[in-house]
């Protein structure tokens, strides 16, 4: 028993001598938690004081900054209170000055500003009369060729075809029927082998005289199958193609606008090809009128259609064509029944003169002429070759009383030469082909 408690005793020491141990180590903990923690607070301590100082300096600096900038502020104030009272100054003199140089330069630039205007209506006055003086002359030219001029274009002879026309000089023409030899004169005659840029080269003075200001007549006169057309075509496009680039050379002097008529006239009747009916969807009914001031004739009813180049007429003579009366005959299977009256209408406002001009061009295909003995025409195609030939027969009198200068112009003897009265006449200027076939079964 007294063992047994020993062996208790000594195992009690033993848990006290641990418990002991365990207070030892956990005190050197604490002791080494609170150096430590000593240890930051002294480290926070010194360097709160080291901010501390940087700040104390920090403010000190501060202060010198903003004695110095309330110091600089009082001198710049004291400085711009100065220059303020020197610029009200300068002001003053500057105001003094310029009021006496005012008036010494308005009389100068008044002077100086008088040379380049008077040069420059020194310029549009030369101008001016430079371009009158091309416009008379180039009017002159023509009037010494003749306002009329009658050129005679032949055809190639076809195939196998023997030609009865013989072209001995470029103004005369020898045409050879049943032995006999006839010799005509014309202002030009074009022989077969003549190419259309020949024929044009002859006729383009004609489209200067449009942008000038005088009404232009160029139509093919001949039967059926002579090449009225071909030439005709020709003319239209050529001419165009001028009348646009000419007015686009001469935009320094004067500004162009264009409109484009297209008009039929079929036994007596006008038909607009470019709008042939009404609101209502009914045919136009349209008559010629004449202005009792100027004496221009129109049809007023029709379509004026703005165009700007070619390719615009070109659409608008597509739409023309479509809408054309033809017919087959025993002379050509596709014969015209209708003259076709193309009209340019020329709008010329002069940038010089400040002035208006109104010109046109009228580019005609005629119906072919037929002898009624060849056409096998009957019923309405007989009616139709009576109406033709009527008023080719009312063209050929008026040209030829005004080649006389007869005292009376048969115009009113159809719609055709009713219509063309103001570019047939006075100041106009006129160019007939007469085409011409070289078959020996047309020469008769």
């Amino acid at each position: 028993e007294a063992h047994a408690k020993i062996h208790a005793l000594v195992e009690e020491k033993e848990r006290w001598e641990a418990a002991a141990l365990a207070l030892r180590e956990q005190q050197e903990s604490s002791v080494a938690c609170i150096n430590k923690e000593r240890v930051l607070a002294e480290e926070a301590r010194r360097q709160c004081e080291q901010e501390r100082e940087a700040q104390k300096m920090h403010a000190r600096r501060l202060r010198r900054t903003l004695r110095d900038n309330a110091s600089r502020f009082a001198e710049s104030r004291e400085a711009l209170s100065s220059l303020k009272a020197d610029m009200r100054a300068m002001q003053a003199e500057c105001g003094k000055a310029l009021s006496g140089m005012a008036e010494e330069l308005a009389g100068g630039i008044a002077e100086v500003a008088m040379g380049p205007q008077r040069a420059l209506e020194d310029a549009r006055e030369k101008l001016e009369k430079e371009a009158v003086e091309r416009r008379r002359l180039h009017n002159q030219v023509l009037e010494l060729k003749g306002n009329i001029r009658v050129f005679c274009r032949v055809r190639p002879a076809g195939e196998g075809h023997k030609s009865s026309i013989l072209v001995p000089s470029d103004d005369e023409l020898v045409l050879t029927s049943a032995g006999k030899h006839n010799s005509f004169s014309y202002d030009k005659v074009f022989a077969p082998e003549a190419t259309q840029e020949e024929v044009y080269n002859e006729t383009q003075p004609l489209v200067v005289s449009c942008l000038d200001g005088y009404n232009v007549c160029v139509f093919a006169y001949g039967q059926t199958g002579s090449g009225k057309t071909h030439t005709m075509d020709m003319m239209n496009s050529r001419a165009l193609g001028d009348l646009f680039r000419l007015s686009g050379e001469r935009r320094a002097i004067a500004d162009y606008s264009f409109k484009l008529t297209a008009i039929e006239i079929y036994n007596e009747v006008i038909k607009d090809l470019l709008e042939p009916n009404d609101a209502n969807g009914k045919p136009k009914k349209l008559d010629v009128k004449t202005d009792s001031a100027t004496g221009a004739s129109s049809v007023p009813e029709v379509r004026y259609a703005p165009v700007c180049s070619v390719s615009d007429v070109e659409g608008l003579m597509q739409l023309a064509r479509r809408n054309r009366h033809t017919s087959s005959t025993g002379m050509n299977e596709h014969s015209s029944r209708s003259h076709l009256i193309l009209t340019v209408h020329v709008l010329r406002k002069d940038l010089v003169r400040d002035g208006t001009m109104f010109g046109k061009m009228n580019l005609i295909d005629l119906a072919g002429s037929e002898r009624l003995s060849r056409t096998c025409a009957e019923g309405e195609r007989l009616t139709e070759a009576k109406h033709i030939n009527k008023s080719l027969s009312a063209l050929g009198n008026c040209v030829s009383a005004l080649v006389t200068k007869g005292k009376h112009v048969p115009y009113r003897d159809s719609k055709l030469t009713y219509l063309l009265q103001d570019s047939l006449g006075l100041d106009s200027k006129t160019l007939m082909f007469v085409c011409a076939s070289p078959a020996e079964v047309d020469a008769g």
